[in-house]
């Protein structure tokens, strides 16, 4: 019998909505998806990429579909919507598996030993239906991204920078009305947000979110979705005036964010030809570097900036930027600002994130340090290797994540995994007779495994926070724990440190 291994024992299913296999093998054939085309030579596929199909032809019930192996007659998801049977005046939204008749396929993977993730499948798969410790579910309930309901902190922002514009001004909801490229708005009705976003962002709390079935709007229904209101803002453009690094020939506007509360200065730039074809944004004026940066026609890196609450507090988000438009004589440009989406929201992940338990530890440790008069020193990394795509320069993998505690300036970056390759750390715990550490952080297979070797060779005591350190396969930690003590390291948990 011939026998076989495969290349890995792992399996990715990646699903695109929408995708329609006679444009798309258009596209494979014409050479405009040359992705496309290595996934379907190294995989199995229909030549003309045909499925066998099911109707409605609906993200929900076909996704659903994919999931179970069932129609959407035996599964029971129709639609976006599916009437309630208790009260036929409502509809209850759809994507929510409490609704679904049939048994997802990855409850069966999990429940065999496999660990599975589930990460935004939009038809049945939230909330988690096993509580198997191999699965792990992340949304599924809000079209869009992980996060586009829950998260969101702010919402989008269609800016338009002109000459004519005589003051900095923030208009909400402003509609989804056609405003065309390049105008300037003003005097927009204000509309109401639509039932159907809240309805897919009640989702991710509790099962049976739904809307009114009173149709008098296209918007009273389904389509509200599709037809949801953006906010507007509007800022003079004109020559820069009073900024620490602005190029000659560089014009300044202002977007507004936050409902009016956040204000972000910005830069339009000349390429060396004299052409206005960049943005950057600023948290302000005498910034010596911007936020970010765009150019026309394309959208930006996503960056963590603040969003202000209407009670005053701040939060750290993810969101980028789109220069999406500017006229002939750069009289007047359009900045499209995605949603900001709050970097620690987990409402829809399941397990709740490790990424949270870790950090809370570490800021105990810190806190004991400082307690004890103790020095912090934080470690950062960046990869310098051409072509890589993590911990890059500038990028935010390669900063201190923004919930850790900062308690001191103590702050070195090294470019390998071995922390004693950073010579201004090496100088720095000479200089203060350093010989003890304590160590926390990430990858515990990688980096901590390699400075905790070095450590030890170079003869300092170490101890390792146990309950601190973290990986990307989780499967290594105990293996981890058991090298570092194979190579004289101290393990400690953080809970047994605090009682010292």
């Amino acid at each position: 019998m011939l026998r076989s291994k495969g290349l890995t024992d792992k399996v990715l299913l990646l699903g695109i909505d929408g995708m329609d296999p006679r444009f798309s093998r258009k596209m494979v054939d014409e050479g405009k998806m040359p992705n496309l085309k290595k996934i379907i030579e190294k995989g199995s596929a229909r030549h003309d990429l045909r499925m066998l199909g099911a109707v409605p032809t609906i993200t929900p019930p076909m996704w659903t579909t994919l999931s179970t192996g069932a129609y959407a007659s035996t599964h029971g998801i129709t639609g976006f919507w599916n009437v309630d049977p208790q009260d036929r005046s409502k509809l209850i939204y759809a994507l929510d598996s409490t609704m679904c008749k049939a048994e997802q396929v990855w409850n069966g993977i999990a429940e065999s030993g496999l660990r599975t993730l589930v990460w935004h499948w939009p038809g049945s798969s939230w909330p988690p239906t096993s509580d198997n410790p191999n699965l792990a579910v992340v949304d599924g309930v809000q079209p869009g991204y992980v996060g586009f309901g829950t998260g969101m902190r702010d919402d989008e922002v269609l800016v338009t920078a002109s000459p004519k514009v005589t003051e900095a001004k923030f208009m909400p909801k402003a509609g989804t009305s056609n405003t065309g490229a390049g105008c300037i708005l003003s005097d927009l009705d204000i509309k109401e947000e639509s039932a159907g976003s809240q309805a897919a962002a009640d989702a991710c709390q509790n099962a049976g979110a739904s809307v009114e079935n009173i149709m008098l709007t296209l918007e009273d229904g389904e389509f509200s979705i599709e037809n949801m209101p953006f906010n507007t803002a509007q800022s003079p453009l004109k020559d820069a005036e009073g900024w620490t690094n602005a190029p000659e020939g560089a014009k300044e506007f202002v977007v507004v964010l936050c409902n009016g509360l956040l204000r972000r200065p910005c830069l339009l730039l000349k390429n060396e030809a004299g052409d206005y074809d960049t943005i950057a944004m600023y948290k302000s004026k005498k910034a010596d570097a911007p936020i970010t940066t765009v150019k026309y026609g394309e959208f930006s890196p996503i960056f963590l900036d603040e969003v202000i609450k209407e009670d005053g507090s701040r939060i750290m988000c993810a969101r980028d930027i789109g220069y999406v438009y500017h006229d002939d004589d750069y009289t007047t440009v359009n900045l499209w600002i995605n949603r900001a989406n709050d970097i620690t929201d987990d409402a829809a992940w399941h397990p709740k994130s490790l990424h949270k338990e870790i950090i809370d530890n570490v800021n105990s440790a810190i806190n004991w340090a400082v307690e004890n008069d103790i020095c912090v020193i934080y470690i950062k990394h960046e990869n310098l290797s051409a072509g890589t795509r993590t911990f890059k320069h500038n990028t935010r993998g390669a900063e201190l994540v923004s919930e850790l505690k900062i308690v001191s300036d103590n702050i070195f970056t090294k470019y390998k995994s071995n922390m004693l390759t950073s010579a201004e750390f090496v100088d720095f715990i000479k200089k203060n007779e350093i010989t003890d550490f304590y160590i926390t952080g990430a990858d515990a297979a990688i980096c901590v495994k390699s400075s905790c070797f070095n450590l030890r060779k170079a003869n300092y005591n170490v101890f390792v926070l146990s309950d601190c350190v973290t990986s990307y396969d989780k499967k290594q930690i105990p293996e981890m724990l058991k090298y570092y003590q194979s190579k004289g390291c101290i393990l400690i948990d953080s809970k047994e440190l605090l009682k010292k």
